[in-house]
């Protein structure tokens, strides 16, 4: 639980730059606001997209994949009544090969680095240095990515259009479709698990309990909440429960790596070189000389992830400086986050974009970024297994030993 005398520190965190931000633009606040909550609710509850890929491979525990599906049936239910009362789609975005390329890539680089891009944002607040080398190599892999944004090939990559699912089979058709492939997901998981661990583990929920390091709430209720929001499933049906807010007060869904995008175009710009053609950024892409980077309402809710994620961890006394153990490490972080860039800037958007905005959305492409990511995934846990994972439970083990 939050501790109390730094609970108040949340509390004018949150107030303050509200404030400020809400006199820099209409509308601010509430991205300074929803930052803060996702951050926060990412750090306490350890929701973690890369280990809903890999653990099934790795360790065989299915507790985040049941957790993100349950979460993207609670959006889709969400997002279809936004759309149904204001007439706003969600994030329906272009497809084709570069959709399938930038997914593997994508996957792939996730779990090298260990941590997609909401998930390193999440765990630099945290204090993991490994994700501030994954970041530097993200924003490395974005400005390759935008520099190639131009590129005729890429825009052909991307030439199928836009394909909103409720357009083409109606809403009935869609959403049934939509519910029986989430379902069959879940039984999958389920199956996956049950097989490891037996049908209990797979079924109780109990599992996967987050960190805490903080002291009970005077108030009860809270206290159960916080235990609820400690669980996977807790966690993302919250954050479930916030993106449809965002979307219902904003009007855009939870998004990421476009406005880091705008960043490497804008470092791109500073260089002397302004990229430009892109299917995807089209001309409205690089229009920075009207607001600046610092008053945009993505960079605001990016900055609020962060911030948000530290607030929580060190009001909750879990924050520590977490240093890499081996050099390995490094590398791997740098390379992951890398592919991570570039595989968003391929796939036009990143997993949450892609796949937890983009799904509830029910945008067709979303169904062909999702089994590339998590054929990327797999690979990644392949690779991981012998380059990373094993030289460096093997250098620990050495170190215990002395």
């Amino acid at each position: 639980m939050i501790r109390q005398h730094r609970r108040w520190m949340v509390f004018l965190l949150a107030a303050i730059g509200g404030w400020l931000f809400e006199r820099a633009g209409p509308g601010l606040a509430w991205h300074w606001l929803f930052g803060l909550a996702f951050g926060g609710v990412l750090v306490r509850s350890g929701v973690c997209f890369v280990a809903a890929v890999r653990d099934p491979v790795l360790t065989g525990g299915t507790t985040y994949t049941r957790a993100i599906l349950a979460a993207l049936a609670l959006s889709t239910v969400g997002f279809t009544v936004v759309t149904l009362i204001t007439g706003q789609t969600g994030t329906v975005r272009p497809f084709g090969w570069g959709t399938v390329i930038g997914g593997l890539i994508f996957g792939i680089g996730m779990v090298l680095a260990g941590g997609c891009v909401s998930g390193t944002i999440m765990r630099m607040g945290d204090g993991f240095a490994m994700q501030w080398v994954g970041f530097s190599g993200i924003f490395s892999g974005l400005m390759l990515g935008t520099r190639l944004s131009g590129s005729p090939w890429l825009n052909r990559s991307l030439g199928a259009g836009k394909v909103f699912l409720p357009s083409v089979l109606g809403w009935p058709a869609s959403l049934a479709l939509q519910f029986v492939l989430l379902l069959g997901l879940w039984f999958l998981a389920v199956w996956q698990e049950t097989r490891r661990f037996g049908l209990r583990r797979a079924t109780d929920g109990q599992d996967g309990l987050a960190e805490d390091n903080g002291e009970d709430c005077a108030w009860p209720v809270l206290n159960r909440l916080d235990d609820w929001l400690r669980r996977p499933l807790g966690g993302a049906l919250l954050l479930a429960g916030l993106n449809i807010g965002y979307f219902a007060v904003t009007g855009r869904p939870w998004g990421i790596i476009t406005e880091m995008s705008y960043w490497a175009s804008e470092a791109w710009r500073w260089l002397g070189h302004l990229p430009g053609g892109s299917a995807y950024l089209g001309d409205q892409a690089w229009q920075l000389q009207g607001p600046g980077l610092l008053t945009r309402p993505g960079t605001i809710f990016n900055i609020g992830i962060l911030i948000g994620a530290f607030a929580i961890s060190y009001a909750s006394a879990q924050w520590r400086w977490r240093p890499m153990r081996h050099h390995r490490q490094i590398a791997a972080a740098w390379v992951g986050g890398l592919l991570v860039g570039l595989g968003s800037r391929l796939a036009v958007g990143c997993n949450i974009g892609n796949l937890f905005s983009g799904l509830p959305s029910l945008s067709l492409h979303s169904w062909l970024f999702l089994p590339s990511l998590v054929v990327g995934g797999v690979l990644g846990v392949r690779i991981a297994s012998r380059l990373l994972f094993r030289p460096v439970l093997r250098l620990s083990s050495e170190r215990a030993k002395r």
